[in-house]
């Protein structure tokens, strides 16, 4: 039930395609499939033969991300646009190859890693585009005599804050699509983002559910991450 649920909480988020590379017998990989409800089966492979599919999925769509945990799947993680491990039952082989790796074997992680890469991604564009702004606007006006040096000082710091602002506001962002299946139809407005999340400027993530190479500890000891997924809206 859970495979299934996350496929549809991805295809909701836009996934356009989902096919399942195993190496298990074709009648038992389509009866799965079929049941999950992915577009396309693919079985019999060995390591070589996912990567060769990768790169085959690849150039049809050219941003693809591959989920897997065990060591046939290293290879084809780092053939992927986006390599996502999962960490409890992952060998160590996926998990050091992977670009993302879910902290726990919950398949919810992967549409909310998915959704929260989207969100963080526009946060940056957000909080660089006012920056850059800022500063340019900051410097003009202090070189040609319009704005004293201290003033100038005043409203750096300032937009620095403001840039923080933008990414702490993260922390309360409702997260609609993926607990929208998971948990019943639950009212997405009570569905935020913990407060033990780490958060900065550029990203923020949920420490327990999402995890990369560059790790780091919150004030509640879960671990968390700092890390981009190259996805976009």
């Amino acid at each position: 039930p859970r495979a299934r649920a996350a496929i549809a909480a991805c295809r909701k988020l836009g996934v356009g395609h989902i096919v399942m590379l195993t190496g298990d017998h074709a009648s038992v990989a389509v009866a799965i499939g079929r049941e999950i409800g992915v577009d396309e089966v693919r079985a019999g492979l060995l390591p070589d033969q996912k990567v060769a599919a990768i790169r085959e999925l690849k150039a049809v769509w050219p941003t693809l991300a591959m989920v897997g945990d065990g060591v046939n799947d290293a290879p084809a993680l780092a053939t992927a646009t986006v390599g996502i491990a999962m960490g409890g039952a992952g060998t160590d082989v996926a998990l050091e190859t992977a670009d993302v790796v879910l902290m726990r074997d919950d398949l919810k992680g992967i549409p909310f890693s998915l959704w929260l890469a989207r969100r963080a991604r526009r946060v940056v564009t957000q909080s660089l585009t006012f920056s850059f702004c800022m500063i340019g606007l900051l410097v003009i006006t202090t070189l040609l005599g319009i704005l004293p040096l201290w003033l100038a000082v005043v409203g750096h710091e300032g937009s620095t804050l403001l840039v923080i602002a933008n990414g702490v506001r993260l922390l309360g962002e409702p997260h609609h699509e993926p607990h929208a299946v998971f948990d019943g139809g639950a009212d997405p407005e009570h569905q935020k983002i913990p407060s033990w999340s780490f958060a900065s400027s550029l990203a923020i993530v949920r420490g327990s559910q999402v995890g990369a190479k560059v790790r780091s500890t919150s004030t509640s000891r879960t671990p968390g991450i700092l890390a981009s997924a190259p996805w976009t809206e």
